[in-house]
């Protein structure tokens, strides 16, 4: 494929992964695992025909004990978004890492590792929220981090115009 002429060609990019490379750019969608969302479910089968890779949190990969096989790069998050669960807990070690409790479960950082090591391609922190002293509430955070983002585009896009 050849971009339109008002373009300049670049030179591919790609990410190689143990299943295989992965061309840039790419169409990464989320998928869960479980009976909260039926409808993954039913999508998922399809997945290698629309997408060149795949998204999963990792908590909904927790009690894997092998990665699934979707037929394309799998991409693994932190399961951080698990924080702002009613009834979450953030909490910081000794070591000055973050850990994250709900129910009966904590995610710390070293089982977070130990599963993208098992079973992601690549692994990512994307979620994973640092909470300032003055914060104590996960909710509230992310509040905070919603409006600025929210705000900072706002000005992004009324800058660009």
């Amino acid at each position: 494929m050849t971009p339109p002429d008002n373009l300049p060609m670049t030179p591919l990019r790609s990410l190689s992964t143990r299943r295989g490379d992965l061309a840039f750019p790419a169409f990464l969608p989320v998928t869960t695992f479980g009976e909260k969302y039926p409808l993954d479910d039913l999508l998922r089968p399809y997945l290698p025909r629309l997408a060149s890779a795949v998204m999963v949190s990792a908590y909904f990969l927790r009690d894997v004990t092998e990665g699934p096989d979707l037929g394309v790069p799998l991409f693994v998050d932190s399961g951080g978004f698990a924080s702002i669960f009613t009834g979450a807990r953030v909490r910081r070690t000794r070591d000055g890492l973050g850990t994250i409790t709900y129910g009966d479960r904590t995610i710390t950082p070293a089982d977070v590792l130990a599963l993208q090591e098992g079973v992601a391609d690549v692994g990512f922190t994307l979620d994973l929220l640092i909470v300032p002293k003055r914060w104590y509430k996960p909710r509230t955070l992310v509040r905070a981090f919603v409006r600025r983002g929210l705000k900072r585009r706002l000005v992004e896009f009324s800058s660009a115009r």
